[in-house]
């Protein structure tokens, strides 16, 4: 197994928790992070090695749903 964290992953990535509202950038619509779950993917042969020796690489899973464009999403987070 990897010493990765998804942790970090998250904390680089700035992924909304779940729970919280977002608003897309393209079509102003309000999107409602529903799941969120840690899990690894197969790698493409083309990045095989020395990143990723297993075989495998993190990767976060995000489920969201549409919400009521009324309620807007939530505050910026800092």
């Amino acid at each position: 197994m990897s010493p990765y964290r998804f942790k970090a992953l998250r904390a680089k990535l700035d992924l909304p928790q779940v729970g919280e509202r977002v608003r897309s950038k393209r079509y102003g619509t309000v999107w409602k992070i529903i799941e969120e779950k840690e899990t690894w993917i197969p790698v493409p042969a083309h990045l095989r090695g020395l990143w990723f020796p297993d075989g495998k690489m993190p990767a976060i899973v995000v489920r969201f749903r549409k919400e009521d464009s009324a309620k807007g999403p939530e505050p910026e987070r800092p």
